[in-house]
Order: structure tokens, then C-alpha cells, then sequence
């Protein structure tokens, strides 16, 4: 009786569990992963493997084997369903006789007891098996360590919360189901991650997690303000090693779509007129900057091979071997002694190769191949290469010294993961290269540094195209101060409009009264020769919009087009915004700043006004 109790809850439970798991895949088949808590699904991955449900999967497969157990031959196949319903009925009494007479009284007790073992050992295997593995490589993060079990209230109350997440972390076969969960979603064309965009013909791109698919869909512009900060970055640094007579060059290798943009998902449609590359070129036109721009030469050479991975967000042997030949043809006008050798695809042996980083981020490594791998049918001479361990600017990526040929210029490369099947092709050109990965953050110190002790004859700064959206660090201390927001003058700030200012510690106090409050600087003197920025540090009471305006003696009214925003976070905000770049102007300019939309106090910690010459 105890047994059939026992039998009546199990089938209960599993009852409730195929119409959980049932209803979990149909809304992943609907609706696909729209953001997930692991993966990037609605459904829940780890409830979907739950250990628990998954023997109760496999309780089922061995009723229907019960069922199959009863199934003579000549029978129907309405019987067989008729037979697999007495054995799913939840009576809890011994099944009963249909069609045949026959009766699986006898056979039940076996089955009875070979269903509860099975339904033990499974329940058990997930605990049994469980990892101790510190990182996923499919999910690229940290997984939840063991909790400390101490004999204190505070600890065992939360030990139970803490042991339920390690072990979703850490259950056996965890990453076996992940796989066949990212090949399922593979085949059913749904991105099973949403850093991965899928495309057509076996093409996997770089996804949405770092804008890359607003990029292609050329929707995710740069603010004027990241536009600004990059020009002020880029012209400082030019500025000061034209000063030190080295010769400075920014190049931006491509992302895959902007080459292949083919292969994209057809149902991703581009709806801008520029990408983000397209808008930064566009607004560095009249810098002294050079920047080298790729993608005319590589969309030339698609014809001739493949130019990047397929299941990689890098380029291959020959896309590189197309870059570093423009990058020396233009290096060849500074220094003419150099000879840059142009390659070909009949230069490499193609072959498949192993799966690239997109592949390993899937865990597909044993299911995705490179069908076109290129190889240098002839290698390239060899450079001695030092480990520079005592640099640590990138604790992943340690800095190196090439040394080649003796009586070329030398070169420091400021680099990112592009560069690296770049850099046996331009080693070979230099005497010494330095390579030094900064993390996309490269700021002016650093590179004052690395000038300073090594003296190189030529800086090379390379930012692939999606780096672009990270802007580094202004290096605004450095340019000459115009005008500082005094200690204890608060008649230079002068309230127009919904404001009260008063002096506070270490800056002054902004108490807005509406939704519309501003105030103005005093007049300043600017001079067309130089490009003006303003720094504002400012504490909001909550999360709004600081409009600045600016206006020059020939413009009778403030308007939207001479004016920046910025949307600021309660609490601390530093904010960097241009004035007049760009503008041959001259004589006095005011400005007008709008603390925010919102009523409350605003503590404005500094102000600064700084110039720097074009």
C-alpha cells in the first residue's frame, strides 16, 4: 500500500513536470531568448535542466518501456496508447485489462521497484557528479565557489541560498546540457547568446552586447560629445609627439559585418546613414590626425579569399595580410627605405582549421570547423621576441619587444586583440617594436611613459571599430586653463531663471525651483585658434538631463543647435562637453548652464574652462 502511495505521488509530480518542461519549450520555440537568467532565454536554463525533472524524464521513458512491456504483438496502435494510459493512471491501484485479458499484475512488483531504483540513482547522479571548476568558458564569468559553513545563526540561514546557487553553478553534466542546448538553438537559427548574432552560410558575428548589431543597423551613433573627446585625445597626443619629432598614426581595422555585411541576418535591417566608423572619419576630416581606414582595400580582396573567420570575430592570415600592407605603404611615405611585400591568396595553402573564439564561447569546439584556414605557404622570417613581465599595463595580455632588422626605424604599438596576427607582418619592418595592450584605455600618461623610455621613431595607436564606443580618458589638466569657477565669488554666477546660488564647502550650492533653472558665466575671451572644452563635476539630487548652452557676440539668442547635453545619475557626475569646435570664431563667447530638468539641490563641486591649440 506504502509503495503504491509512493507510485501515486511520483506520477502525480510528473504529470505536473511534462506540463512544466512542455509548456517551458513551447514558449523558448515562440518566443525564443530574449534575455535570460543565464543564457540569454525567457525559459529559465537552470529550471529547465533541473536534476529533479530530468529523472522524472526518464521515469517516464521507463513507464512507456512498462507499457511496451504489455504491448502484444498484433495489437493496435490506439491499444498501446490505451495501455500506456492504465500504466500513467494515478489510482495508486494495479492496472487493469484491456483488449487482450491479459493482466500486468504479474510483472508490476519488478517494475514497481526497478522504477523507484532508477528514480533514485538519477535524482542522486547530478549531485554525484558535481564540478569543482572555478569559470565557464561557455559563459565566460565566474561561477558561484563553495559557501563557508560556519556554526553561526547569520551563516546557516544563508547557507541554504548560497548552496542552491553554487550548485546550479556546478551540478554534473551542467556543460553537456549547455552544449546540446547551444547546438538546439543552432539549428533552429535562434541565438543561443546574446553576444552572438547568427548569420547566413555558417557566418557568426560579434553581438549585441557591445552595440554591435546597432552599429550594423547603423543606429547606435556616437554622441557629439564622445566625438569631441576622441578628437581632444587624438590632437593632444599628436600634438605632443610633433614636438618630439615622432610620427604619430591611428588605425581602425574593421568589424566583420562592416566587410561582410552579406551574411548578416536578413531580418536585421540598417536603417541610419552612417556606423559609427563612418561618423568618426567624418568628423576628424580636418585634424592633422592621420587615421588609417581599411575597409576600401579589404572589401577589394574579398574576390581573391576569405579575409576573415567565420566562426571568429578576428580577421585571418590574409585579412591581415591585406592590412599590414596599407598600414606600410603608408609608412613607406615617412620612411622611404622601407619595401612592403603584398601578398596573395595563392601565397596560402587553405585547409580547415580549428573553430575561432565565437566557436569556443559556444563550446562547439568539437561541432564548428574552419573550412577556410589560411596558412603562409612561405613563413615569415623570424624576430627575436622579449617578454617585457615587468610592464603590466594588461594583467591578460603581458608586453613584448620584436627585435628584426637592424637598420630600420623603431616602433611603439599600442594595440588590441586585431594586431595580433598583424604583428609578424610588421615586425619585420621595424628594428625594435614594443607591443603593449592598454584595454582600450589608453590615456596620456601611459603613453608619455612608454615615449619617454624607449624613444621610438614612429607611435602606432590601433582600436578595431567596435572600440570606438569606449572612449579613453581625457587628458583635460593638460590643456591651459581659461576660466575657474571661483571659491567664494558667487556674483560671477549669476541666476537668470528658477535658481538660488550660494557658497557651499568646496563649491556652491544650486537650489532649483522648477523644471527650467539656469544660470550664466562671465564673458570669455576665445581665439579662433584654439579648440575650448568645459569640465563640469556636479552632484544631482536625482536622475536628469544638464543642458549647457554657449553663444558668441554674433548670436542674439541661446539656441539647441550651440548647445550639448548630458544625462546625469544621482549623485556624483563629471561631465566633459566642446565649445565652438570647429568654429572660426573669435572675440567673447557666454555660456549658459542648466543644472537639470528637476527641482532640488544640486551641489556644483568645479567648473573649468581649458584651451588647446588646433
Amino acid at each position: 500500500m506504502k509503495k503504491n502511495i509512493f507510485l501515486t505521488f511520483c506520477r502525480l509530480f510528473l504529470l505536473s513536470s511534462i506540463v512544466y518542461i512542455g509548456a517551458a519549450v513551447f514558449s523558448f520555440i515562440i518566443f525564443g531568448p530574449i534575455k535570460t537568467e543565464i543564457f540569454g532565454s525567457k525559459v529559465s536554463f537552470t529550471s529547465l535542466i533541473n536534476p529533479i525533472r530530468i529523472s522524472f524524464l526518464l521515469y517516464l521513458l521507463s513507464l512507456i518501456f512498462k507499457a511496451l512491456g504489455t504491448y502484444k504483438d498484433g495489437s493496435t496502435l490506439t491499444g498501446l496508447l490505451k495501455r500506456l494510459w492504465v500504466v500513467l493512471r494515478v489510482d495508486g491501484v494495479k492496472a487493469i485489462e484491456i483488449n487482450s485479458g491479459s493482466s500486468t499484475s504479474r510483472n508490476r512488483p519488478f517494475f514497481d521497484h526497478f522504477l523507484i531504483v532508477i528514480f533514485i540513482i538519477f535524482l542522486f547522479l547530478p549531485l554525484i557528479f558535481t564540478d569543482e571548476q572555478t569559470e565557464s568558458m561557455i559563459e565566460r564569468r565566474k561561477l558561484c565557489p563553495f559557501p563557508e559553513l560556519k556554526w553561526n545563526l547569520s551563516t546557516l540561514i544563508n547557507f541554504p541560498e548560497k548552496f542552491e546557487k553554487f550548485f546550479a553553478d556546478h551540478f554534473g553534466f551542467r556543460d553537456d546540457l549547455a552544449k546540446w542546448y547551444y547546438l538546439l538553438s543552432i539549428m533552429v537559427g535562434s541565438p543561443p547568446n546574446s553576444k552572438i548574432t547568427v548569420g547566413r552560410d555558417g557566418w557568426y558575428f560579434w553581438g549585441e552586447d557591445l552595440s554591435n548589431m546597432e552599429d550594423y543597423r547603423k543606429n547606435d551613433p556616437l554622441t557629439p560629445i564622445q566625438l569631441w573627446q576622441w578628437k581632444s585625445i587624438l590632437e593632444t597626443n599628436f600634438q605632443y609627439l610633433k614636438r618630439k619629432g615622432i610620427h604619430y598614426l591611428v588605425v581602425i581595422p574593421p568589424e566583420k559585418h562592416s566587410i561582410y555585411g552579406e551574411y548578416y541576418p536578413s531580418h536585421v535591417t540598417r536603417v541610419g546613414r552612417q556606423s559609427r566608423l563612418d561618423q568618426f572619419l567624418d568628423y576628424m576630416k580636418n585634424s592633422e590626425v592621420p587615421i588609417l581606414d581599411l575597409r576600401q582595400k579589404l572589401i577589394q580582396a574579398k574576390s581573391e579569399g576569405q579575409l576573415f573567420y567565420k566562426t571568429d570575430t578576428h580577421w585571418n592570415s590574409f585579412g591581415a595580410a591585406i592590412a599590414q600592407y596599407e598600414i606600410m605603404q603608408y609608412i613607406t611615405k615617412l620612411y622611404p627605405g622601407i619595401s612592403p611585400i603584398q601578398y596573395h591568396a595563392k601565397d596560402f595553402s587553405w585547409s580547415t582549421g580549428k573553430v575561432g573564439d565565437i566557436g569556443q564561447m559556444l563550446n562547439l569546439q568539437d561541432h564548428l570547423k574552419e573550412q577556410n584556414f589560411p596558412t603562409l605557404r612561405n613563413p615569415l622570417t623570424g624576430c627575436d621576441r622579449t617578454e617585457l613581465k615587468e610592464l603590466t599595463e594588461n594583467k591578460w595580455d603581458t608586453p613584448f619587444m620584436t627585435t628584426c632588422n637592424s637598420t630600420a626605424p623603431s616602433a611603439l604599438i599600442f594595440r588590441d586583440s586585431m594586431f595580433t596576427l598583424l604583428q609578424p607582418y610588421i615586425s619585420q619592418y621595424f628594428s625594435k617594436a614594443l607591443y603593449i595592450n592598454p584595454g582600450w584605455q589608453l590615456d596620456f600618461d601611459t603613453l608619455e611613459r612608454y615615449v619617454e623610455q624607449y624613444s621610438p621613431d614612429i607611435v602606432i595607436q590601433e582600436r578595431v571599430e567596435r572600440g570606438l564606443k569606449t572612449v579613453p580618458i581625457l587628458q583635460f589638466q593638460m590643456w591651459n586653463m581659461v576660466y575657474q569657477l571661483p571659491d567664494q565669488h558667487k556674483e560671477e554666477l549669476r541666476p537668470l531663471h528658477q535658481i538660488t546660488i550660494a557658497p557651499a564647502k568646496d563649491g556652491y550650492s544650486l537650489i532649483s525651483t522648477g523644471y527650467d533653472p539656469y544660470f550664466e558665466l562671465p564673458k570669455l575671451q576665445i581665439d579662433a585658434t584654439k579648440m575650448y572644452g568645459l569640465r563640469v563635476a556636479l552632484y544631482a539630487p536625482q536622475k536628469t538631463i544638464m543642458q549647457i548652452f554657449y553663444r558668441t557676440p554674433q548670436m542674439r539668442h541661446y539656441d539647441k543647435e550651440h548647445s550639448f547635453s548630458e544625462e546625469l545619475q544621482p549623485g556624483k557626475n563629471i561631465t566633459y562637453a566642446p565649445l565652438l569646435d570647429g568654429q572660426d570664431l573669435h572675440g567673447q563667447i557666454q555660456i549658459r548652464i542648466s543644472p537639470g530638468k528637476i527641482a532640488g539641490k544640486y551641489w556644483l563641486r568645479s567648473l573649468e574652462v581649458r584651451a588647446i591649440p588646433k
